[in-house]
């Protein structure tokens, strides 16, 4: 089978994480910036099958139907990452809200030093992780 990988957007980083062959557990795999992850993406796309690029859809908490300001951002990321990717993966928008603060919690129930949970790659990786985990989840 093919991995899924996962991404929580951000204008300073994304954090990445991808699934096993299997797509059974996902597991945080890196944090880049924006221009840094389409190049990995690409590369990652071409040398490893790929079935799907699942990106966090962020939405205000009170209403899906409202965007957030960042969502403009995506879109570009989104366009500019169609053509550096082959074109059998497939690109999925996924509902990310709540995973910063769900990825924050788990870090601290981990056990994770202070220090170490401030360093927002962290964050935006293990984000990227829960943003799969849901993913796989919501298609069992």
């Amino acid at each position: 089978m093919a991995i899924l990988i996962a991404l929580d957007y951000g204008t300073r980083r994304v954090g990445i994480a991808e699934s096993d062959p299997l797509q059974i557990i996902a597991s945080p795999l890196c944090t880049l910036s924006p221009i840094e992850a389409l190049s990995f993406l690409g590369k990652k796309c071409h040398d490893e099958t790929v079935e799907a690029i699942v990106i966090g859809e962020p939405h205000h908490t009170h209403s899906i139907e409202e965007s957030v300001e960042v969502e403009k951002d995506i879109v570009v990321f989104i366009e500019r990452l169609k053509a550096v990717i082959p074109p059998e993966v497939k690109i999925e928008r996924y509902d990310e809200r709540f995973t910063s603060m769900i990825a924050s919690r788990a870090l601290v129930a981990g056990g994770m030093k202070k220090s170490r949970r401030q360093e927002k790659g962290v964050l935006d990786m293990t984000s990227a992780t829960i943003i799969l985990q849901d993913y796989m989840q919501s298609r069992r």
